[in-house]
């Protein structure tokens, strides 16, 4: 008895320390908008708590060596960039640490981080179920504000200050990493729906509040996700093959008028689209970043660069914000093969195909998007419900 209340009691504490990383947002917010503060690093001390916290229950005997060994190989090439392919100053060592090349490892190796000490854990089973449902509960509450702030125009509830652009975040601050939230949290509704065939208001719902998010991130995510359903889950799929495609095909063919007709009378993007074109609106000027990132690496790099990489070489280099040429840029080939494979082992291994596929939805937006591979949250969430439909998982 005392053993299963010791059980119960360390999941309870531990899918609280989960859940505090998405509420922290909704403290951050507050924080913001009833101060003189335009941003805090309150999320940012919590997560390296966190990352302390769970680190210290770790079980040596029990921690996967493959996925560790990997981890290790990461570490090892940001070392050989940053400090045997440029001359290193470690009087700007603090710098690197709070917005430079450690701060980007540190935020890039964190789930991976996460899961090797997760995986240790014997009670990472009950953990999950309590850490799922608080997280859900907590994004159904949002998702209701987003409603009544985009119904009653609130502005607490807005992601754009002073309404540049139209939008709503509910109790979040950070627009992209919300939009991967709801990315990951329609996934899941839309798979328990098809695999049960039950839950289809309540997944209108959630996809109504996310449309109110305002991001071409969540439309993107959105378009895949109709598309797939159309093709290959709808019950009168042949028929709708039949019609989508050739409209489909039409909508690319006149993308470019579309894109005009929506946002030339936008005055941030309409400039943007005379100026740059149609795929710099689209993208939100990441090929322009792109570019930027081009030159940067033919600019500062020498041959050895391309496999083990070498970011803030520069003081102006910026992230592109294409994931995975961001990733690239910061880890080179070498690396970003194995933060492939270690993202392959911990996200799509042995997943059902339907799961595989709604992953790779949400690595497309982020390759557009950008900024997936460095949002714990949205990683920490993704791997909470990929670790709960692990095949090995759902066979227990």
């Amino acid at each position: 008895m005392s053993y299963r209340l010791t059980k119960l009691n360390h999941s309870f504490i531990y899918a609280g320390l989960i859940l505090l990383l998405f509420l922290f947002e909704a403290i951050t917010t507050f924080v913001i908008s009833f101060s003189d503060y335009e941003s805090i690093r309150l999320v940012g001390f919590y997560k390296i708590f966190f990352l302390f916290i769970i680190s210290l229950r770790v079980s040596l005997l029990k921690i996967e060596k493959r996925k560790t060994t990997l981890l290790f190989c990461l570490i090892i090439i940001y070392s050989i960039n940053q400090f045997l392919l440029q001359s290193f100053d470690y009087t700007n060592l603090l710098v690197s640490f709070t917005k430079g090349a450690l701060y980007y490892l540190i935020r890039y190796i964190y789930i991976f981080v996460f899961i090797v000490a997760f995986l240790s854990y014997k009670i990472k089973d009950e953990i999950i179920q309590k850490s799922i449902k608080w997280i859900e509960l907590f994004l159904f509450v949002n998702s209701i504000l987003i409603v009544l702030g985009a119904i009653f125009d609130i502005d607490f509830f807005k992601s754009y200050p002073k309404g540049i652009r139209l939008g709503y975040d509910g109790l979040f601050n950070k627009v992209n990493e919300v939009s991967y939230l709801y990315c990951i949290y329609i996934s899941h509704i839309y798979y328990r729906y098809i695999r049960k065939e039950k839950g289809i208001y309540f997944l209108f719902f959630i996809i109504l509040s996310s449309f109110f998010i305002g991001t071409k991130a969540v439309l993107l995510f959105l378009g895949l996700l109709f598309s797939y359903h159309i093709l290959f889950y709808a019950k009168y799929k042949k028929v709708y093959r039949f019609i989508y495609i050739p409209l489909f095909t039409a909508f690319i063919w006149f993308i470019k008028p579309i894109v005009r007709i929506f946002f030339q009378s936008s005055s941030q993007w309409g400039d943007l689209l005379d100026k740059h074109g149609v795929l710099t609106v689209l993208t939100s000027t990441r090929d322009l970043l792109f570019y930027k990132g081009l030159d940067y690496i033919n600019n500062t790099w020498s041959f050895l660069n391309y496999f083990f990489g070498g970011p803030h070489y520069t003081i102006d280099f910026n992230n592109t914000e294409i994931g995975f040429f961001d990733l690239f840029i910061f880890f080179g080939a070498l690396g970003t093969l194995i933060y492939a494979i270690l993202f392959y082992k911990c996200f799509i291994k042995n997943r059902h195909p339907l799961i595989i596929v709604l992953v790779f939805f949400i690595l497309i937006v982020g390759l557009l998007a950008g900024g997936l591979f460095l949002s714990v949250s949205s990683l920490v969430y993704m791997y909470l419900l990929s670790y709960k439909y692990d095949l090995k998982n759902l066979s227990k």
